[in-house]
């Protein structure tokens, strides 16, 4: 999954770990547990490092529908891979 911020674009990576979500209660919020594949963000107020719009678009070429929580085209494991490499290239790998 790509962590996109609007304004700066996308600013890290992780693959989801786990076939279900966790548990939680019925008020809590939900989320999936999450392996980062670039820097963890460790700043959590603009300005971000991220990978814009512009190259998003000239890494993939092509372009999303912004405007939308869901960005459609989905992208295949190919471009997945491919915009991966831009990001780890412009925020950096994961810590070892």
């Amino acid at each position: 999954m790509f962590y996109y911020q609007k304004g700066f674009g996308i600013i890290a990576a992780a693959r989801i770990t786990g076939a279900l979500p966790r548990e939680f209660e019925p008020d809590e919020e939900r989320y999936w547990d999450v392996q980062f594949l670039t820097a963890t963000p460790t700043v959590f107020a603009p300005p971000y490092t991220g990978l814009s719009v512009t190259e998003i678009r000239e890494t993939l070429g092509f372009n999303f529908f912004w405007a939308k929580t869901l960005k459609v085209p989905y992208l295949n494991t190919e471009q997945s891979e491919q915009l991966l490499g831009a990001v780890i290239s412009k925020i950096g790998p994961p810590a070892p």
